[in-house]
């Protein structure tokens, strides 16, 4: 398994899908943890 962190839930698996190259489709996606409210 390969954690990938962003400011958003999305950030973080565009950064993944990216530096996997390759599409949504073929990921298998699991949120650990969401993005926190406030600073």
């Amino acid at each position: 398994m390969v954690v990938f962190t962003g400011s958003t839930v999305e950030e973080a698996i565009q950064k993944g899908l990216k530096e996997l190259d390759i599409p949504r489709l073929k990921a298998h996606i699991k949120v650990i943890s969401r993005e926190k409210k406030g600073f």
